[in-house]
């Protein structure tokens, strides 16, 4: 059963099983012991899904982000070099610093917009969508600005 999941999900399982880990430490530790056979159990699993289902999606995006620059480093290196781990670390830190960032950027977007929805709640719900549109492109430019500048960080040890 294993490997026919396997099959299916290519060589590189790791978004897959990072899901399903995540996943099952949210149902086992949500888990009700007096309302196993109550309409929760539904509801625990009804969220437990749609919680594996987005980390699936967002491992996948971070799993192809990551082989992309790993490949992208070890064509800029020298020729018998593979890199090893510390490439390996540089992406993976390099990652995580831009998901961190944009996680930043992402929280401060959503409270100006709750601002803007608050503030001009006694107007039509059409201001507030105006408005949001400068927001967004205030929010959106130093992110993918500050994530470019950091895709075009080479690795030190290019030797």
């Amino acid at each position: 059963m294993l490997k026919k999941v396997i099959a299916v999900f290519g060589k590189r399982p790791f978004p897959l099983f990072l899901a399903l880990l995540f996943s099952g430490l949210f149902f086992s530790s949500a888990y009700p012991q007096e309302a196993a056979g109550s309409g929760q159990m539904f509801h625990l699993l009804k969220h437990s899904a749609a919680l594996f289902l987005l980390q699936f999606i967002a491992f996948s995006l971070l799993s192809a982000s990551v082989r992309r620059h790993i490949a992208h480093e070890r064509e800029n290196l020298h020729p018998g070099k593979k890199g090893g781990l510390l490439l390996w670390i540089f992406v993976l830190y390099k990652e995580g610093v831009k998901t961190v960032f944009g996680v930043s950027m992402t929280l401060g977007w959503m409270a100006g917009m709750l601002f803007l929805t608050d503030y001009f709640r006694d107007q039509s719900i059409v201001l507030p969508m105006l408005l949001g549109i400068p927001l967004s492109a205030v929010a959106f430019l130093p992110a993918y600005l500050f994530a470019s500048l950091l895709d075009h960080i080479p690795y030190p040890l290019r030797g």
